[in-house]
């Protein structure tokens, strides 16, 4: 499998380096979505999906980004990587709600459905890790393994301060409870403010994302704010039995969130890039891109995993078990 590339530009004027069979759209539940497709069809097949008021390139749809690392270097031809934005976003903006992560979980089935892909796998990213969620606890049966990147907390977020009042109030306030920005520059002005300056946060990255903050409708940016505020999913975690990895930002406030929701998980994996905030796919692309093909291949197992593993090697070879602290 080999790609071929070309510089584009999306109609928000942000360019992009794109696959030549790029802009392709799918109607799903009643919306035009865009979505793109890499990789052979008989790949390990692998739906990308970004957080709030993000976008393509927040997971890695560009030349050297973290998907484009694990489909071209890592494993050429290893893996179908499909991409899919959500309602209200970057070039599916014009999409009509629902924005709720229950919603954009639908949208993933549905194009999954659309590509005839009974099972995938999932590689979510802050509000998609929401997405993550939403499919492990209700839709486990077509996930066969789930990359959640610096996700929303299962439990959702803390109600503080004072209490939001709905969607169609203008209290909800993602950024510290602000007002959705209108002005690109006050957008930028914010997220030169609050860059870590890491790697990935070069000036191109932080007009792009000032851009997106400005496009979202006003119904996505309190709509998708309150649906991750009010996720409340952490109950199902211990009975999903699916390979969840959970890559974390050492210096993301979701460190915490993110430990804690994957210890509580039947088979879980957590891996904590130490030079990663929050936007961990641009902070470390190659980190991310090396954890998940080794969480595919099977060198990273969870806990039970390796437990039940060496249980079997143990039977096999006429041994008895051994206690927790030893293995």
């Amino acid at each position: 499998f080999e790609a071929r590339w070309s510089r584009a530009v999306s109609p928000l004027n942000i360019p992009l380096a794109l696959p030549i069979s790029a802009m392709p759209f799918a109607s799903l539940n009643g919306a035009t979505l865009w979505y793109d497709d890499w990789g052979p069809a008989e790949a390990e097949p692998l739906i990308f999906h970004h957080g709030y008021t993000g976008y393509r390139r927040s997971v890695g749809y560009f030349e050297g980004g973290a998907a484009w690392l694990l489909s071209h270097d890592l494993a050429p031809g290893a893996y179908r990587c499909i991409f899919v934005e959500a309602r209200g976003c970057n070039d599916s903006r014009d999409a009509p709600g629902p924005y709720s992560i229950a919603q954009q979980a639908l949208d993933v089935l549905a194009l999954a459905d659309m590509l005839e892909l009974h099972t995938f796998s999932f590689c979510g990213h802050s509000m998609g890790g929401g997405v993550g969620w939403q499919l492990l606890a209700s839709h486990s049966d077509r996930i066969r393994r789930m990359v959640l990147l610096a996700p929303v907390p299962a439990k959702g977020f803390p109600k503080s301060p004072g209490e939001m009042q709905g969607p169609r109030q203008h209290v909800l306030q993602h950024f510290g409870w602000l007002p959705k920005y209108t002005s690109e520059a006050a957008a930028l002005e914010r997220q030169r403010v609050v860059s870590e300056g890491r790697r990935g946060d070069t000036e191109e990255y932080l007009q792009d994302r000032a851009r997106m903050v400005v496009s979202v409708p006003e119904e996505y940016w309190t709509e998708a704010w309150l649906s991750m505020r009010n996720l409340s999913l952490e109950a199902a975690l211990p009975s999903i039995s699916t390979p969840v990895l959970v890559i974390a930002g050492a210096s993301d406030e979701l460190l915490r969130a993110n430990v804690e929701d994957s210890l509580r998980l039947g088979d879980g994996v957590l891996h904590v890039l130490s030079g990663a905030g929050h936007e961990v796919a641009r902070d470390d692309p190659l980190g991310v891109a090396r954890a998940m093909h080794g969480f595919f291949t099977g060198e990273a197992l969870s806990p039970s995993a390796k437990r039940a593993l060496v249980e079997r090697r143990l039977r096999e070879r006429g041994h008895g078990s051994v206690p927790d602290s030893k293995l």
